[in-house]
């Protein structure tokens, strides 16, 4: 595959693709939050982080994308030009994606709290404690990548890290990166050892299975298959990242390579960081739908009545209504 042939299945994936997707990401993480936020969702402290990711989702997707199809439809880049809209965008980036993975590592670190043994760990899956969460790290995320607004800079129309600052972001980068895999991966791990341990609870009495008081509730097991889903698929869809953010490190002093390298490098960095990365963005949707049944219920009946009637609470027992009873009888009797 040569060299300019990579660059207009990158142009023509920026031009046609990438609309798309921010216009799904959008729709999906938007209903997302919407289902998330009903009032039955709102006990759950797990709902709350995962609709603080979705709405970071959004902001991230936009910021990110937009302007990257502006540049190549209407050139030039003004984020290229200005130094302002240089530094505004790298920071906007910065926190939302960073807002999106701990949010993300808070859901799976509240999962598997909530499906602990311990009552001690099970306590900080509360909403009350969640609430407090999200403004630390809102708080949190919105400090620490200031530097960004002071240090990058614009040089040969590129905006980056230049100079010294360059050891710094890199180092920088490469923590904001590993760490959230990290902790992803274990707190998945924790989550489905705890969920094998609390089927072994599960006794027989009389060939009669009894719940024993460790066991979750279905609306958190719900939650723990959905967020098992999206940890399975974020790890599939990120892990590219900073492998080829590692090589490019590794290998930008490297002199005298070629174009075809060069183009190869670019096309490989923009599909795992600029597609791939993003794509995940817009796909927690698409995996709880699949995964949890209430889940896809509510948002069949949300879609078909428009947001108007409340969502039935799939995790409380239905009533019977007495001409359902009625009809129940007389189709008996028939029979």
């Amino acid at each position: 595959m040569s060299a300019p042939f990579l660059a207009i299945i990158q142009q023509g994936m920026t031009r046609y693709i990438m609309p798309i997707m921010i216009t799904v990401a959008n729709l999906s993480n938007i209903l997302s939050i919407i289902i998330f936020s009903r009032r039955h969702h709102r006990k759950s402290s797990c709902s709350i982080y995962l609709s603080f990711a979705a709405a970071s989702a959004i902001v991230s997707v936009n910021w990110a994308l937009i302007p990257g199809i502006k540049a190549l439809n209407n050139p030039p880049d003004v984020f290229s030009q200005f130094l302002v809209l240089c530094r505004l965008r790298g920071y906007i980036l910065q926190v939302a994606n960073n807002l999106f993975r701990t949010f993300l590592v808070l859901a799976c670190a509240d999962r598997s709290a909530m499906s602990s043994s311990h009552v001690s760990i099970r306590s900080w899956a509360t909403t009350k404690i969640a609430w407090r969460t999200v403004i630390v790290v809102i708080i949190a995320w919105l400090c620490i990548p200031s530097h960004l607004l002071i240090w990058e800079t614009i040089e040969n129309s590129k905006c980056s890290a230049f100079g010294t600052y360059v050891t710094f972001y890199t180092t920088y980068t490469f923590i904001i990166i590993f760490t959230p895999l990290c902790l992803i991966s274990l707190f998945g791990f924790l989550t489905l050892r705890n969920m094998k341990r609390l089927r072994r609870r599960v006794q027989s009495v009389n060939g009669q299975p009894t719940i024993t008081q460790g066991q979750m509730k279905k609306r958190d097991s719900d939650f723990v298959k959905m967020i098992l889903a999206e940890v399975f698929v974020y790890l599939i869809l990120t892990s590219a990242y900073p492998i080829v953010f590692l090589y490019t490190t590794v290998t930008a002093n490297t002199l005298n390579k070629s174009a075809t390298r060069l183009q190869i490098e670019s096309f490989i960095s923009f599909f795992s960081n600029s597609f791939l990365q993003y794509l995940n963005s817009g796909a927690s949707f698409f995996i709880y739908m699949p995964t949890c049944h209430a889940f896809r219920s509510e948002v069949k009946q949300f879609i078909l009545t428009g947001g108007r009637s409340s969502v039935i609470d799939s995790s409380i027992p239905r009533i019977t209504t007495q001409r359902e009873l009625v009809q129940r009888k007389t189709t008996q009797n028939i029979s």
